[in-house]
């Protein structure tokens, strides 16, 4: 027996994605028992999902046709991900689309995080100057 806690966030979900969510959650479950029983402690036997695996649990539809990635290595595994757990919301013609250029450069984010990074240093500098 086991529950599932639903968020608000979940309202207007669809009942497949929800029943998709509930299977990774059993996969999740059944592994970390698996970990729990075989491992000799102090042992990890979990830990959260990184930042792009939750953009991809949480955010990915159907609706999306392309991600794009920087490597082949990540293509890999985020193709995996995705196979274990939203296969269902992944349509089947989509693809990731590794890059030449890495993303942050293509996109001048590196540029535009320096810029904001300064903006905020000059603010707090401004800020202690002024007490």
């Amino acid at each position: 027996m086991g529950g599932f806690i639903v968020r608000t966030a979940a309202m207007n979900a669809a009942e497949e994605d929800l029943r998709a969510d509930i299977r990774f959650l059993k996969g999740l479950w059944a592994e970390i028992k698996s970990r729990a029983d075989a491992g000799k402690g102090p042992t990890l036997i979990y830990h959260d999902l990184n930042v792009v695996e939750r953009v991809l649990r949480d955010q990915v539809t159907s609706d999306f046709s392309t991600i794009w990635v920087d490597s082949d290595e990540e293509y890999e595994t985020h193709l995996t991900f995705c196979q274990s757990f939203s296969n269902l919301r992944w349509s089947s013609g989509s693809s990731f689309t590794p890059r030449k250029t890495p993303l942050y450069e293509q996109f001048g984010l590196s540029e535009e995080i320096n810029k904001a990074l300064k903006v905020k240093s000059l603010a707090k500098e401004w800020r202690l100057h002024c007490h």
